[in-house]
């Protein structure tokens, strides 16, 4: 899922062209932490990817429709591995205009 605004940067993670995957730049522990409000209740799921594969500690399936998503790992990562927000809805997403509608932060613990 594309993020609205890439806000702080670190020289640890870097961002693809289309703002929707983190790239480590450097080996260590990150605490990784989502929210997705979006516009309208969504009967789905959200999840952080990390180099394709859902990582089942951060999958977050409201049993009704919600209007927010969250969660949090704690994750050794290495060097170009590539991080994203993954949302499946049978519904299409939309975010409210001139928020942070999605956010998807990263911290290298050590």
């Amino acid at each position: 899922m594309p993020l609205p605004d890439i806000g702080q940067r670190s020289t640890d993670i870097s961002f693809d062209k289309a703002g929707s995957e983190f790239i480590v730049q450097k080996d260590g522990y990150y605490q990784i932490s989502y929210n997705l409000n979006p516009s309208t209740a969504v009967a789905g799921t959200a999840q952080i990817v990390i180099n394709n594969e859902v990582n089942k500690a951060s999958v977050m399936t409201p049993q009704l429709a919600a209007t927010h998503f969250s969660g949090t790992i704690l994750v050794p990562l290495s060097k170009g591995d590539r991080v994203s927000l993954r949302v499946i809805s049978a519904t299409p997403v939309v975010l409210p205009a001139q928020s942070a509608g999605a956010s998807l932060f990263m911290l290298r613990l050590g």
